[in-house]
């Protein structure tokens, strides 16, 4: 971290924490060390359906192939987290300052997430909070896939009770998955055409309602930058972002311009934590000392 992120950052981060009005979004850096970087997927993906081409570091892309010539790439990348996931505990994790297991411990009554694992509910569980789960609406039901397991109606989360909201889709569930450049088209589509139906009431309150914390996106991460575009919160946000610069000179004189260039993407005022997301977990506990 450099002093770019100041005292005061942590002072009003910490006020709206401590009030509920806080709602975290992770990304792949979030999960990198569980299930690999999305690179590493994409590899593995193209060894298990023979992709016949040299470029396999591009998920959308080789999930785009085997959707065309195997048929339901959702299937085999959820096999491929199954293997990094199962017997995996929180408990297990290496430092107290993990992610899943340090920032779970806050009441926070939603989580987004663009990951495909569970470990945001893992770690709930781990520190004994169940959370319901739910994904977004991007494709119809068929006969293939019964939707409505994901239907809130009225229901309200809660700190006793919070959500865990995947943009992208589940694992558990291979349709739910967002992974073929189609899925991606089709996502973006109904983004625009109704967000109403992609996104629960309860999760659209929040993101009109609450500062985002965005932990798990690279400064050019085109996830991060889309749903910048799309949602376009009013509140005040932040992001925990690895350092693009070794230098905290570069890093000094990047920052304006990198907050300024995010905030030409949303009317959000993005406060940047230069750090992975262990890094941050660790300063958050000695800002509350």
């Amino acid at each position: 971290m450099t002093d770019t992120w100041t005292a005061q950052n942590w002072d009003v981060l910490n006020r709206r924490l401590d009030t509920g009005h806080v709602t975290p979004v992770l990304g792949a850096g979030a999960s990198i060390d569980v299930v690999g970087s999305a690179v590493d997927l994409a590899a593995e993906l193209a060894t298990a359906c023979q992709l016949p081409f040299t470029t396999r570091d591009a998920l959308d892309k080789v999930a785009q192939y085997a959707a065309i010539d195997r048929d339901m790439p959702g299937e085999q990348l959820a096999e491929l987290l199954r293997v990094r996931l199962t017997n995996l505990r929180v408990a297990d994790r290496c430092t107290e300052h993990d992610i899943y297991r340090y920032l779970t411990a806050v009441d926070i009554p939603v989580w987004l997430t663009t990951n495909y694992d569970d470990m945001i509910k893992r770690g709930l569980a781990y520190n004994n909070t169940a959370a319901r789960v739910s994904v977004a609406l991007w494709t119809p039901p068929d006969l293939h896939w019964d939707n409505g397991q994901y239907d809130l109606g009225a229901w309200e989360p809660s700190t006793a009770e919070p959500l865990v909201f995947h943009l992208h889709g589940r694992y558990g569930d291979e349709r739910s998955m967002v992974i073929t450049e189609n899925d991606y088209l089709e996502y973006l589509e109904q983004m625009a055409r109704d967000q109403g139906t992609l996104l629960p009431a309860c999760v659209r309150r929040r993101l009109n309602t609450t500062s985002l914390l965005f932990v798990g996106y690279s400064f050019n991460d085109p996830n991060f930058h889309l749903l910048l575009r799309q949602w376009q919160t009013p509140k005040q946000c932040y992001a925990v972002q690895p350092a693009p610069f070794r230098s905290d000179v570069e890093l000094a004189a990047f920052t304006p311009y990198y907050e300024r260039r995010l905030r030409e993407l949303t009317q959000a005022d993005i406060k940047v934590f230069w750090g992975t997301a262990t890094e941050f977990c660790a300063a958050h506990e000695e800002s509350r000392q």
